[in-house]
């Protein structure tokens, strides 16, 4: 995710697949006997693949299944509540916490295509006092707040093995972008997790300059695939620190964010809650639909 204040009319690249937690010390267990494998997993006498074995690698329509209904729900909104820390390299001194989630719902319009309606919004919040940074010197500090994405995931067969595809709309006109077709996702059954990895390798020109913008990204999803205890996502980004985070040479940092699913509004920290319905109440909720996304991309609201 850009450093600076992103808007959907300005350039900025984001994972189809929107973020937050690996916790897999307990479940990786990899090598040994395959079946003294899954029996240690399972604990309830569940045979799964061998973590390192070609069947628990890859996609397939149970995955992509799995995959859509966590990330993007059935029809009602689901939130991805974030909790993160962004810190100087190197040194690693933390310079601000961050704060936020994306929300979603989706519609399913095929077996193999699923459509995903979002917005996401996070806050820089001071080191040290965990209040909401709005301001550092003359600079005023802008949430990292997109007022919408329209995302597709399509499950792919036309080559060798299949694979997800996805599409990314953002932006207002008449500077919409399409994103993609991104196909690096990866996924690899650990036990009763899945785990959908997307590295993103950043590098585009930075508008009305002679710079790229340069850097690395990852996300790792951990889904369970009963749907009942939470999924999470672990991510992380290195590259150019924001130019009001920049000082006495420091120019780069590292930013790292864990996030887990919530269903309901009302289970969302109430430390976001009271900073999104006083600041930005458009972020209360997902887009309704393909049209509530199609008004935004003509709206004033999409450059807010």
């Amino acid at each position: 995710m850009n450093w600076h204040k992103i808007t959907t009319s300005r350039p900025a690249h984001v994972c189809a697949v929107a973020c937050v937690l690996a916790y897999l010390t307990g479940c990786a267990a990899v090598g040994g006997k395959p079946d003294a494998s899954a029996a240690q997993q399972s604990g309830a006498g569940v045979a799964y693949p061998d973590p390192v074995s070609e069947a628990a690698y890859g996609w397939t329509p149970e995955r992509y299944d799995t995959w859509v209904k966590s990330r993007a729900g059935t029809g009602e909104p689901v939130y991805w509540y974030s909790v993160g820390t962004l810190r100087e390299f190197p040194g690693g001194e933390l310079i601000y916490k961050l704060e936020g989630y994306d929300i979603s719902r989706a519609k399913r319009v095929s077996d193999t295509l699923t459509e995903q309606y979002s917005r996401k919004i996070y806050i820089y919040r001071d080191a040290q006092t965990n209040e909401v940074v709005k301001q550092v010197g003359d600079t005023k500090v802008e949430p990292i707040a997109y007022p919408y994405q329209f995302i597709t995931y399509e499950y792919k067969t036309d080559r060798d093995e299949p694979y997800l595809q996805t599409f990314v709309e953002q932006g207002r006109a008449p500077r919409i972008q399409r994103i993609g077709p991104g196909a690096g996702m990866t996924v690899r059954q650990i036990g009763d997790l899945e785990l959908y990895t997307a590295p993103l390798f950043l590098d585009f020109p930075i508008p009305g300059t002679d710079r790229r913008y340069q850097t690395f990204e990852n996300y790792d999803f951990i889904i369970p695939q009963d749907q009942v205890r939470p999924a999470m996502i672990t991510f992380m980004r290195y590259g150019p620190l924001p130019t009001w985070a920049q000082k006495d040479g420091r120019t780069m940092g590292a930013m790292h964010m864990t996030t887990w699913r919530l269903t309901d509004y009302e289970d969302v920290p109430e430390t976001l809650r009271n900073y999104v319905e006083a600041e930005a109440p458009l972020w209360m909720d997902p887009p309704r639909d393909l049209a509530d996304i199609r008004y935004l991309q003509r709206s004033e609201t999409a450059s807010e």
